[in-house]
């Protein structure tokens, strides 16, 4: 099986299975909230530094939160 070698996101908020993840708590900028497809789990969009949308937007100033 794969392995992925990422920090995990700050969780912020938890209902039952379902959570919002934080990929750039440190940020101010623009907000971008993202909700995973209900197929794949959240970590479609981050599976590895070079691979990764949401901390490419974090790395271009944005604050994205995740829905898992």
């Amino acid at each position: 099986p794969d392995r992925r070698d990422l920090s995990e996101p700050a969780i912020l908020w938890t209902d039952g299975s379902t959570q919002l993840l934080d990929y750039n708590s440190k940020s101010k900028g623009q907000p971008i909230v993202i909700v995973s497809s209900l197929i794949n789990r959240h970590y479609i969009l981050d599976l590895t530094d070079e691979s990764s949308f949401v901390r490419w937007l974090a790395g271009q100033g944005f604050r994205p939160f995740v829905v898992d």
